[in-house]
């Protein structure tokens, strides 16, 4: 699958303590999180790999 998204550090943020938050919702119901474990770890590389220093658009190959 191919993805563009733009994304500021502020948005960035957002997605992550979203994920964190569904995460720790689906560990309190005893529900699986590995789905939601491997996209934060596709956003976490995507970050580490462009840095977020300023709005950019982003070729995601997944």
């Amino acid at each position: 699958m191919k993805a563009k998204i733009e994304l500021d550090n502020y948005e960035y943020g957002i997605i992550i303590r979203s994920l964190k938050d569904l995460r720790e919702s689906q560990e309190k119901q005893e529900k699986t999180t590995e789905p939601i474990d491997e996209l934060l770890l596709k956003i976490i590389k995507v970050y580490e790999k462009f840095k977020l220093d300023k709005p950019k658009v982003y070729d995601v190959r997944w």
